[in-house]
C-alpha cells in the first residue's frame, strides 16, 4: 500500500512539473505593407504544436518552456521565424514573386510567355505617371510601333493613334477601340484614365482576326477597373498648379511710340515678304504709309524731303507731329 501511494505521488509530481514547463504566447499577425490583419496564418512551435490566426489576425499558442522561437507561414508571404516575446506583433512581407503578365486579346486572355503574336501592354501605374487628361495621349512613347499625332492643342483633345504606320491613303487609319470585349464607337476622350486597368495594343493579323476588316489598322483593347473582394478602400489623387506669362504684358501697348514702331515693322514685313521688295524699298514704303496714317507730310515739323532718310528708309528721329500725340488722345 505504501509503495502504491509513493508511485501515485511521483506521477502527480511529474505531471505538475511538466505543466509548469509550458507557457502561453499571444500575438497578432499583420501585412507589412497595409498593416491589415492576416487571418489563417500558420503559427508553429516545432513538431506537431501549431495554431492558425483568427479573423483579426490574433493567435494564442501554448508551447513548451524550452521552445524559444515561432515560425509564421502564409500563402503569398515569406516565412518568418521570430523569437518568442510577450504580445508579439508579426509583420509578414509579401513574397517577391513576379507573376506572368496577362495580355487581353480578341478571344480572351493569355500569358505573355505563351503569346506568339505582336502586342504591347500599358498598365494602370504607367497611366498614373503620365500627366494627361486623355487616354490616347497616355500612349505617347510607351509602346513600339505606336504613334500619337496631336493636331489640336485644346485642353482635353485627344490624339490620332497610328499602329505600325499609315495603312491607307484614302480610308481611315484609326485603330478599332474595344472596351471590355465590346467594340467602342463613342468618343475615346470620354473614358477617364483613372478608370482603366490596362491597355493592350494588338498589332498583328492573328490578334485582330476576330474583328475582321474593322481591326485592319490594329486594335486598342481597354480593360477597365473591376471590383475586388476585401475591405473598401478610398483613394484620392489631387493635382494643382499655376501658369504665368513668360513676358509680362506682352499684349499691351502702353505708348504711341511703341504703337508706331510695331505698325512700321508690320508694313515693312508686308512689303518685303508679300510684294518682294528689297529691304530698303520696303523700309521707305513702310515709312511713307505710316506718314499717311499719321496725317501726311504736312503733319510734321520738317520738309517732305527731310522726313524720310533715303539711306535708311526710316522717319527722321528729329521730326515730330504738329498736333498732340498723347496716347490717351
Amino acid at each position: 500500500m505504501k509503495k502504491l501511494f509513493l508511485f501515485l505521488l511521483t506521477v502527480i509530481t511529474i505531471s505538475l512539473c511538466a505543466s509548469a514547463q509550458t507557457r502561453t504566447v499571444k500575438g497578432t499577425v499583420i501585412d507589412a505593407g497595409t498593416e491589415e490583419p492576416l487571418p489563417g496564418v500558420s503559427v508553429k512551435a516545432g513538431g506537431n504544436v501549431g495554431v492558425a490566426t483568427d479573423l483579426d489576425g490574433k493567435f494564442t499558442i501554448t508551447v513548451p518552456q524550452a521552445v524559444t522561437k515561432l515560425t509564421f507561414s502564409f500563402i503569398g508571404y515569406k516565412d518568418q521565424t521570430l523569437p518568442i516575446s510577450n504580445n508579439m506583433e508579426v509583420k509578414l512581407v509579401p513574397a517577391a514573386e513576379q507573376l506572368d503578365e496577362i495580355i487581353a486579346v480578341a478571344y480572351g486572355s493569355v500569358k505573355k510567355s505563351e503569346y506568339t503574336g505582336s502586342a504591347g501592354v500599358v498598365k494602370a501605374d504607367q497611366l498614373e505617371d503620365a500627366q494627361v487628361s486623355n487616354v490616347t495621349n497616355a500612349l505617347a512613347g510607351k509602346l513600339a510601333g505606336v504613334q500619337t499625332l496631336s493636331s489640336n492643342g485644346q485642353p482635353g483633345a485627344g490624339s490620332a493613334v497610328l499602329i505600325r504606320g499609315v495603312g491607307s491613303i484614302n480610308s481611315s487609319t484609326a485603330p478599332l477601340y474595344v472596351v471590355d470585349g465590346m467594340p467602342y464607337d463613342g468618343n475615346i476622350s470620354n473614358i477617364a484614365t483613372s478608370d482603366i486597368e490596362a491597355m493592350t495594343v494588338l498589332k498583328d493579323a492573328a490578334s485582330t482576326a476576330l474583328y475582321g476588316a474593322r481591326g485592319a489598322n490594329g486594335i486598342l483593347y481597354i480593360t477597365t477597373q473591376q471590383g475586388r473582394a476585401g475591405r473598401t478602400r478610398v483613394t484620392l489623387d489631387a493635382k494643382w498648379g499655376w501658369n504665368e506669362r513668360g513676358v509680362s504684358k506682352y499684349e499691351t501697348i502702353e505708348n504711341a511710340g511703341d504703337y508706331y514702331q510695331i505698325a512700321w515693322e508690320s508694313l515693312r514685313n508686308q512689303y518685303a515678304n508679300k510684294k518682294g521688295m528689297s529691304d530698303l524699298q520696303a523700309r521707305i514704303s513702310a515709312s511713307r504709309d505710316l506718314v499717311k496714317t499719321l496725317g501726311g507730310y504736312n503733319a510734321f515739323n520738317v520738309a517732305d524731303n527731310q522726313l524720310i532718310d533715303p539711306l535708311t528708309g526710316l522717319v527722321n528721329p528729329a521730326a515730330s507731329l504738329l498736333y498732340g500725340n498723347e496716347w490717351e488722345d
